[in-house]
């Protein structure tokens, strides 16, 4: 390993950063706070941000975790899984956002309350309504490992923990549920708002039906991710100085995998060679190449 990292640091990547991000994460800790005192399992706000997290790393796509009140232009894609408490301040810049051609992705249980933790009159999700185009008129807590069937549109998810009785108002449904008394009613939604698009998940899904979701809002928000076709068992991110792109893979599990290069016949500075059109991944592998810009 010494040997290696010498020759890294030789290369020029210590001196490199990552390629700016498209998509942002809200964590609060208003929201943190607020969901931490009832001491909940269906309420435990960093499990609920790590699942949305995970679903568009997944993508190989990089997330900034950001602020709710922070500069969100230089964003295509906003994500904001859990967020109960919204203030005005928050509110408004999420509207802002969105009306400049932003797509905002929110989840479950959010809008619900203001900085006061008091709920907003009017309907669910108070906060966000206009902005989700939906309101919502109860909640259906299922029990600890119960699930719901939802049905999207390349097939059947499961969801749970929570369910949002969805109406549309000028929202559009993407997914449904497929049981209980609110069968065939909205489980995800899409309301264009402004040049942008709002998407709101009404339940908890599956790492399945969140990558779905992750999907759609990335059609919709223009995102790829760095010509990276990997296996989601395999970490790949990009980064880059004046003159090198770095590309990193690693392979997660103790099996052998094989991924498309994005760059043949870049070295790899690990074993310092060419590489092909495919990279082959030992158990627990590592692949780092570097072509020039």
């Amino acid at each position: 390993m010494g040997e290696e990292l010498k020759r890294l640091s030789k290369s020029g990547i210590l001196q490199s950063d990552k390629l700016p991000s498209k998509v942002a994460m809200i964590f609060d800790w208003n929201n943190y706070w607020a969901n931490a005192e009832l001491n909940a399992t269906s309420r435990n706000y960093i499990n609920k941000l790590l699942a949305y997290y995970q679903a568009i790393a997944r993508q190989h796509v990089n997330i900034d975790l950001v602020a709710p009140t922070a500069d969100l232009s230089q964003y295509k894609l906003v994500v904001a899984p859990f967020m109960y408490m919204v203030t005005k301040q928050d509110r408004e810049n999420l509207k802002r956002y969105v009306q400049q051609g932003g797509i905002l992705l929110t989840g479950a249980f959010s809008g619900m309350v203001n900085e006061n933790d008091n709920v907003y009159l009017g309907g669910y999700p108070g906060g966000l309504r206009k902005l989700t185009g939906i309101w919502i008129e109860e909640l259906d807590h299922l029990d600890q490992g119960k699930h719901i069937p939802v049905r999207m549109a390349d097939g059947v998810v499961q969801g749970g923990g929570l369910d949002e009785v969805i109406h549309l108002e000028n929202a559009k449904a993407v997914a449904v549920y497929e049981g209980k008394y609110y069968a065939g009613t909205p489980a995800v939604t899409v309301n264009d708002f402004g040049q942008g698009k709002v998407f709101h998940v009404g339940t908890y899904l599956d790492q399945n039906g969140l990558q779905a979701v992750i999907r759609n809002a990335f059609s919709a928000a223009g995102i790829t991710g760095h010509a990276l076709q990997a296996a989601a068992t395999v970490d790949c991110t990009v980064r880059q100085n004046d003159q090198t792109r770095y590309y990193f893979f690693v392979n997660t599990t103790p099996a052998g995998q094989v991924v498309a290069n994005p760059v043949p016949g870049a070295q790899d500075l690990l074993s310092e060679e060419k590489t092909g059109k495919q990279i082959n991944l030992g158990g627990y592998g590592v692949a780092i190449l570097a072509v020039e810009r």
